[in-house]
């Protein structure tokens, strides 16, 4: 499939980056252990990074190679929305957050 990003795309993956830091900023980090609280602690870094840039980044200035890469990582981001739209009380929050992560850390090394 030869898809390209769109400002709507765009748009969405922006809110995606959002939701994954705010499901990692409200966690209570006290109940982590030490090495938990290590890994939350780069994950929400990382999440902050890549909602960041592309707050920062305007679409209309990535270039088609940027789009075509962010279109290929597209099935990943609507993987996330679905896990984040669909996350209940009690779901396994840090496997949402993991995968997410590595999601956004390839976002950003794009935008």
């Amino acid at each position: 499939m030869n898809r390209t990003m769109t400002q709507a795309d765009y748009d969405a993956l922006h809110n995606t980056a959002r939701a994954l830091f705010d499901l990692l900023y409200a966690q209570d980090v006290h109940a982590l252990s030490p090495a938990q609280r290590q890994v939350h602690q780069k994950e929400l870094s990382d999440a902050y990074l890549a909602m960041v840039t592309l707050e920062n980044r305007r679409f209309a200035d990535l270039g088609e190679r940027s789009k075509a890469a962010l279109a290929a990582l597209q099935p990943d981001v609507l993987a996330l929305q679905a896990c984040l739209n669909g996350k209940e009380a009690g779901a396994d929050w840090w496997a949402i957050a993991r995968k997410g992560v590595q999601v956004l850390a390839a976002v950003a090394k794009v935008v």
